[in-house]
């Protein structure tokens, strides 16, 4: 048995994504014994508290310069809880390099191991944008090809690191499904209408397309005749046009376009279960590649199938598990008004089929990887 302290960026419970992933990782590697603590961020007064059995401690997240530079720079408060808990092993999350190099130097005689899920790429020429760009190039060039191991989220860091780590094992999102909020309650679909989900936020640089997925959909309700409807899930109908523009939507009916802003998780999964598909768009480039779609892996373990294009490695699911949903060859406005035709002409019962093989594959629960976790922490 192991004493694991995780660190980074999430926000527990279940604030963001990274929280998803990191609880679900630590249930696989409390399976194998392991006893975990996470110690996260958070944006209110930090505490003390134990959520599904895991002990958790919080670090103040920074608000202004003065404590960002402290925040990058110091290791004062991860320290502490390191004395505290006195653990074999280090996982830091997607961690700061000067912190993590600072934390790597000073507790040699711990296993450090980083859980990468992202390659952001910086652009712009500010001070902020060149600290990123130094930050992301010493983390994933220099630091982590000299530490124990690495937990990656997709085919591409996998293959980027493994003639550079001794250990490294790729981990997608996973989810505990015995998790009521992942039960569905049979609600009768509609039969009348079609209807689609998208549950997220388009993020920096608009990595998830809306603008295409909004046009590409007007064009096939015209086409078809079909009355297909989408529920938008966090963000309003004004900041999609603070990061789209007012065009089309400002000329589209809101009778089948739906924004409702930003809503809890589990209202967030509500709206994906009871639709026919969830789908989103996502530009191909270094970014996208590298991580992993979190909303992929809830819309099927919620049993809702997926239009979507190949980012990341996605594309090996649909492969192997046809039922999922349906795979968009491209971000052209025809590919996309195909894919999302091909998905309504479907029968209700063939989509409610594909919605019980979605609920009962256990794709994405954290009980088939435990054996990768397991390797990762034996000799």
């Amino acid at each position: 048995m192991k004493r694991i302290l995780y660190i980074g960026g999430f926000e527990l419970p279940d604030k963001n994504a990274a929280a998803q992933r990191v609880i679900s990782n630590g249930k696989a590697l409390r399976s194998l014994g392991h006893d975990v603590m996470f110690v996260g961020l958070t944006k209110s007064v930090p505490k003390s508290f134990r959520y599904q059995n895991f002990e958790c401690r919080e670090i103040v997240y920074p608000e202004g310069k003065r404590a960002w530079i402290s925040f990058l720079l110091s290791i004062r408060e991860e320290s502490k809880f390191i004395e505290e808990y006195n653990p074999d092993v280090l996982i830091l999350y997607n961690y700061p390099a000067f912190k993590f190099l600072f934390l790597k130097n000073k507790y040699k005689n711990k296993i450090i191991i980083a859980d990468v899920t992202e390659w952001y790429e910086a652009s712009g020429l500010s001070l902020f944008s060149t600290i990123k760009r130094l930050d992301v190039w010493l983390r994933m060039k220099i630091i982590h090809p000299r530490i124990n191991g690495l937990i990656v989220i997709s085919d591409y860091l996998e293959a980027y690191y493994k003639n550079k780590v001794k250990k490294v094992i790729n981990i997608p999102p996973l989810v505990d499904v015995d998790e009521e909020k992942w039960k569905s309650d049979k609600k009768q679909i509609s039969m009348e209408s079609y209807n689609l989900v998208y549950a997220g936020s388009p993020g920096a640089g608009n990595k998830d397309r809306l603008d295409l997925l909004i046009s590409a959909l007007e064009k096939v309700r015209i086409q078809t005749g079909k009355d297909i409807h989408i529920d938008i899930i966090g963000l309003t109908k004004q900041q999609y046009i603070i990061n789209f523009g007012k065009a089309p939507i400002e000329n589209l009916s809101a009778a089948y376009i739906h924004f409702h802003g930003r809503v809890s998780h589990s209202a967030a999964l509500e709206y994906v279960k009871n639709a026919d598909y969830s789908i989103f768009l996502r530009n191909n480039n270094l970014t996208n590649t590298a991580g992993f779609p979190t909303k992929f892996v809830e819309s099927i373990t919620a049993g809702t199938p997926v239009l979507t294009n190949a980012s990341s490695n996605i594309s090996d699911y649909f492969v192997k598990h046809s039922e999922i949903g349906y795979l968009i060859p491209s971000l052209a406005e025809a590919d996309i008004a195909s894919g999302i035709e091909l998905a309504v002409s479907n029968s209700k019962e063939e989509v409610y089929r594909m919605k019980e093989y979605c609920s009962k594959s256990n794709l994405f629960f954290y009980n088939r990887y435990e054996k990768d976790f397991k390797d990762l922490l034996d000799g």
